[in-house]
């Protein structure tokens, strides 16, 4: 489980919906990412995150290339993929059982309209 704060409260999210989200937050549409910057991105185990790769590729958020310059690409536009669709895609139903009911909600409510490029967008603005 990771901690996410947001400005007023502080979040349990299972490890795999954060590092899905740092995944897809991490692949654009043009140029593959690469595992091995995935795993630096991510901070968890080659084989977590082509696991979490591979779960993204079936439910066509990401696409897998194969060969010298393979690695993954967004399979649609960020602003076409909502959150709420990568924590769907990685959840299990043990990990929705164990987040509280009104944690759950507060995310849905809050992720139901934002997409990738959203939170792109927020990303950047911390940065700077």
């Amino acid at each position: 489980m990771v901690y996410a704060k947001s400005s007023k409260n502080c979040y349990l999210i299972p490890t795999r919906i954060d590092v899905a989200l740092k995944i897809v937050t991490s692949v654009n549409l043009s140029h593959p990412v690469f595992g091995d910057a995935l795993v630096e991105v991510t901070g968890v185990s080659r084989s977590y995150v082509h696991q979490c790769c591979t779960i993204l590729v079936n439910n066509n958020i990401l696409l897998g290339k194969r060969g010298y310059r393979g690695g993954y690409l967004l399979a649609r536009s960020p602003e076409d993929i909502k959150v709420i669709e990568v924590i769907n895609a990685v959840s299990k139903p043990e990990d929705r059982a164990n987040i509280t009911r009104i944690v759950t909600k507060h995310l849905l409510e809050q992720s139901e309209g934002l997409t990738i490029s959203d939170l792109n967008k927020e990303i950047e603005d911390e940065k700077h």
